[in-house]
């Protein structure tokens, strides 16, 4: 993990840069006109299941505070990292509904006026998801290549030739997904929602009840784990249900 350092610093860099941008942008074409509702309910699966993925960095938690420097400072990283996340998103929220109400589109970018500072945050967006695909899949590699032996049984030089093979193929397997896979932005939408579901808000709960135990605890411990899964049971089933009805629309197309 160490080596992905640069990758995760470029990846702030780009993101940061794109909310600037956005921000700026949407101030400056803001009209008075603007419709905005109080609450748009169409919105409220596919924005739980977006602002739960936004935190869905824990898959990779461990790794990356097992290779810190001082790991004994994890929780101040973790606790800067979740509140510049959360920091951006209400920015990148409030300002664009508010520049473009109900009208606002997703991702933001298609709602920005064409020119030079869209392109410049469309590509800067763009390479900050391509930066950050390695973290995640080197996160799983270690996993996988720990549970296979890799790491234990062979010698030096074949454990390197092994995870570079192992690697090319996970990389050539999930590109060929994506290319040939019909509709992979809404299959992608589906296998969110439940993930993010498990991952993000089921699975932290279930290991804080194995490590801690459920009874002595204070109320607010009980009032926090049981919000934790009420969110996320919501927005998994709702974005579950808006991502299948997307399917569903698609599939149903003449072309299928």
């Amino acid at each position: 993990m160490k080596e992905t350092a640069l990758l995760s610093l470029f990846g702030v860099a780009t993101t940061f840069a794109t909310v600037v941008i956005a921000c700026a942008i949407g101030l400056i074409d803001a009209r008075e006109e603007t419709p905005h509702s109080v609450v748009v309910w169409s919105g409220v699966p596919v924005s739980l299941a977006t602002i739960g993925f936004s935190f869905g960095g824990n898959v990779i938690y461990t790794h990356v505070e097992a290779a810190m420097r001082r790991p004994k400072d994890w929780p101040k990283v973790l606790a800067g990292a979740l509140t510049l996340v959360s920091c951006m998103y209400m920015s990148m929220g409030c300002i664009g509904y508010y520049a473009y109400g109900d009208l606002v589109q997703s991702p933001i970018m298609r709602s920005l006026p064409p020119g030079i500072p869209n392109l410049v945050a469309s590509t800067s967006i763009t390479l900050h998801l391509i930066v950050a695909a390695p973290l995640l899949l080197l996160s799983f590699s270690i996993e996988v290549e720990g549970t296979l032996g890799i790491t234990s049984k062979l010698s030096p030089p074949v454990e390197s030739g092994v995870r570079y093979l192992f690697r090319l193929v996970l990389i050539g397997t999930l590109t060929s997904i994506a290319v040939f896979l019909p509709h992979f932005g809404a299959f992608m939408s589906l296998l969110g929602a439940i993930s993010s579901l498990v991952i993000i808000y089921l699975t932290p709960v279930v290991c804080h009840l194995k490590l801690f135990g459920f009874t002595n605890r204070s109320w607010k411990t009980y009032v926090s784990m049981a919000t934790c899964i009420l969110l996320g049971v919501l927005g998994g089933v709702l974005g579950a249900i808006s991502a299948i009805q997307e399917l569903a629309a698609a599939f149903s197309r003449p072309e299928f």
